[in-house]
This record gives C-alpha cells, structure tokens and sequence, in this order.
C-alpha cells in the first residue's frame, strides 16, 4: 500500500481522502491519472480548496464522521482502532493544511501529506500533534474519521465498484 506523500494544486483534502481509502483497502488512485485530475475538478481544488470534497468521499466509497469531541484522546483512539483520520494542521508558511493520521506504534503517528509543506517529519509524538491543533482557531479546527461504506462493497467486470460520479460532472 502506498499512500500519497505529496500534491500538485490545493488539493490537500483530496490526497486525505484518497489516503484513506488506500490504507482501508481500496485500489489507489495514481496522481498522474485521468481519475485523479477529474478528481480535482469535481471537488474544486485545481485553483483553490477542495470545497466538494463530499464527492470524493463518495466516489471513493468511504464514510466519513465528524469527530465529536474534538481532542487528542478522541483522535487517538479512533486511529489506534485502524481508522484513517483527517486533520486540519496550521503550518508556518502554508496556512491552514489537511493531512491524513494513521498509527505508527501506539507511541507516535504517521502523518501523511506533510512533506511537500516543507516540514521535516512524517511521524509524531501524540503531544506535538495535539500542541499543532491546538495552534488551529477552534472554528477551523476539524477532524473526521473513515470507513469503507459496506453498502458500496464488491467488484464490477471492469474491477472495483466506483460510483459513476465521474462521467456525470465535468
């Protein structure tokens, strides 16, 4: 399974949502595909941030949950139980970014989509991810979780089932 580690436009809730299918099963999506770029278009983010990310999440097959109450605890325990969380980080000079957080060791978290934003680590203490949310303001602060929608599961001839929402926008 490899999960994207970087991206081309504003596309940071995007690669999220693509991460997390990947890390729960689903075949990747390549970033130099037709799929990907249409991708970007439907949710909006070539020119800016990806305000329809709800189509993503559902041409992808995914669930995704508001975290409720929005703490390090809560987020921890969800991605210590296999789910794939999404983030809203502040970086110095990228403003406000959406990464994806899986379970590294019980001890720290793997942090996806960071690398390109210029910081250094791609793993972090629980501690240091809880003082970097904590930089957000509470009304930007988000963080959800996902899972595979079961009632989208199985394969077609032409391999894993994916809602025609591609060929219906754009």
């Amino acid at each position: 399974m490899k999960l994207l580690d970087t991206q081309k436009y504003a596309e940071c809730q995007l690669v999220a949502v693509i991460n997390a299918a990947t890390y729960l099963g689903e075949p990747a999506v390549d970033p130099e595909s037709d799929e990907y770029e249409r991708l970007v278009d439907l949710v909006g983010a070539r020119h800016g941030s990806a305000i329809s990310i709800r189509w993503a999440v559902q041409h992808l097959r995914l669930i995704r949950k508001d975290i409720e109450p929005l703490d390090g605890a809560a987020i921890r325990g969800h991605v210590a139980s296999g789910r794939p969380v999404q983030v809203t980080m502040e970086h110095p000079t990228a403003g406000f970014h959406a990464v994806l957080l899986t379970d590294d060791n019980g001890r720290s978290v793997r942090v996806w989509n960071m690398r390109r934003k210029g910081f250094a680590k791609d793993r972090l203490s629980w501690g240091r991810l809880v003082e970097m949310m904590a930089a957000v303001p509470a009304h930007n602060r988000h963080a959800y979780w996902y899972e595979l929608d079961p009632l989208k599961t199985g394969k077609s001839e032409k391999g894993f089932y994916r809602p025609s929402l591609l060929s219906q926008k754009g």
